[in-house]
């Protein structure tokens, strides 16, 4: 899916000169293209670190829009970057399964389980 298909916010993070920047954008604007899920940053200036807070939602698959989302966020980088970017690390709710390397593959880093922030 190309990321235009977010809409004026996916266009602010195209046109970012860093990744930075479009994370930046992402951050202030989400809640325009999406009021359940807020995007918080911060920034230490060693890395940049995105949060979502999925706790609004009331879906049948919380787990699953929670993947979908890291996943997305990481193909949008990829997308503007090249494709060997990597996060440094992410980090999900949920537990970790039989499916756990393939988490892994994809997001080509380390993928913390469990976790209390995603």
């Amino acid at each position: 899916m190309h990321p235009s298909f977010i809409g004026p916010l996916a266009y602010a993070w195209l046109t970012s000169a860093t990744l930075r920047k479009a994370m930046t954008r992402v951050s202030r604007y989400s809640h325009l293209v999406n009021n359940e899920v807020p995007v918080n940053l911060r920034d230490s200036g060693d890395e940049v670190l995105i949060t979502y807070d999925f706790s609004k939602l009331e879906s049948l698959n919380p787990a699953l829009r929670e993947r979908c989302r890291l996943a997305m966020c990481v193909q949008a980088c990829r997308r503007s970057r090249g494709e060997d970017f990597s996060p440094s690390r992410v980090s999900m709710r949920q537990k970790a399964s039989e499916c756990s390397d393939l988490y892994r593959e994809f997001f080509a880093c380390e993928v913390a389980f469990n976790s209390p922030e995603v």
